[in-house]
C-alpha cells in the first residue's frame, strides 16, 4: 500500500496503458476440452470485474488520482457479450480451456506534494476470448 499523506491533493500521471490486461484479469468460461475442438460463447453472457488501485478505493486518495487523470469511475463494472462467438481450441494431445480477458486502462504516477508513487486501473467495456492449453485432469 502506498504511504501517502493527508496533505496530498494532486496526482501527476507519468505512465498510462490503455486497453491492457492484468494478472488475474481473466476467468475460465468453458469446460475442459480434450485435444481439439471449439467452444461457443453464449449470447448475453455478463462478466463483472472491479477497479484496482495501490491505495484504498473508498478513500479520498483514489478520488484525487482519478480526478487528476480525468477519469470517471465506479468501483466495479460489467461487460455483456452481445453475440455468440466460436473459439477454436487446438491442443493436440493435451486439454484446453477458453478464458475471457477483461481489459483495463491503467495509470501510474505520483502524489503531490509528497512525491509518493501510486497506480490504478479502470476496467473498460471491452475484452476478448482466447484458448489456452493445459494438462489434462487425471
Amino acid at each position: 500500500m502506498t504511504n501517502v499523506t493527508a496533505q496530498d491533493d494532486d496526482f501527476t500521471v507519468t505512465v498510462f496503458n490503455f486497453g491492457t490486461t492484468r494478472d488475474g484479469g481473466s476467468e475460465q468460461v468453458s469446460p475442459v476440452i480434450q485435444n481439439t475442438g471449439n467452444f461457443n460463447t453464449q449470447d448475453s453472457e455478463t462478466y463483472s470485474f472491479g477497479v484496482t488501485a495501490s491505495v484504498g478505493i473508498e478513500g479520498s486518495f483514489f478520488e484525487v488520482m482519478s480526478a487528476s487523470a480525468g477519469v470517471s469511475v465506479s468501483s466495479s463494472t460489467s461487460y455483456t457479450n452481445s453475440k455468440g462467438i466460436v473459439v477454436d481450441v487446438n491442443c493436440e494431445g493435451r486439454c484446453g480451456i477458453v478464458e475471457y480477458f477483461h481489459l483495463y486502462d491503467c495509470y501510474e504516477g505520483n502524489f503531490n506534494p509528497s512525491g509518493q508513487p501510486g497506480s490504478f486501473c479502470v476496467p473498460i467495456d471491452d475484452g476478448y476470448y482466447a484458448s489456452r492449453c493445459i494438462g489434462c485432469p487425471v
